[in-house]
């Protein structure tokens, strides 16, 4: 079993426990040369945030009409950095904004709209939810169950 399955297990099993608790349990569970495994999940979870700021920044109205139906643009900083820039495609591999294929491109689309569909999925629970409390009058969905012996 990999140490993402470890640790989903172990917490499953300490699912109502405080998460900061559950994390100094499995520092002393899990060998320190693994939690670099988990570090470095969170650091590329960083640089993708940071990546995100920076399309953001240069995928604007005025950006967009600069490339539209043109074969060179004038790059300025925040593109240059962009262009720079990986993203990961879901598989282990990444692409540099700037030399992305197709294909690339839309392998990452794929995986983002595999994880929106997720994201989706949980928030329809919720709607389902919030209808259920509302629908039967009560405070929350644990006044609506009945405890069988």
């Amino acid at each position: 079993m990999g140490l993402f399955e470890r640790i989903r297990t172990f917490v499953k099993l300490h699912i109502n426990e405080d998460h900061k608790k559950l994390a100094k349990k499995l520092l002393q569970e899990i060998p320190k040369k693994e939690m670099l495994t988990l570090l470095a999940w969170e650091i590329q979870q960083i640089q993708r945030d940071i990546v995100r700021e920076k399309e953001t920044s240069v995928f604007t109205e005025e950006l967009l009409s600069r490339f539209d139906g043109k074969i060179k643009i004038e790059a300025d900083e925040n593109l240059i950095e962009l262009m720079k820039s990986s993203f990961s495609m879901g598989d282990g591999n990444v692409a540099l904004w700037g030399n992305a294929t197709i294909e690339e491109h839309q392998q990452r689309i794929d995986m983002l709209k595999k994880q929106r569909d997720g994201i989706d999925e949980t928030i329809s629970f919720h709607i389902k939810a919030i209808e259920f409390i509302q629908k039967n009058g009560v405070k929350c969905l644990n006044d609506m169950l009945v405890t069988v012996n």
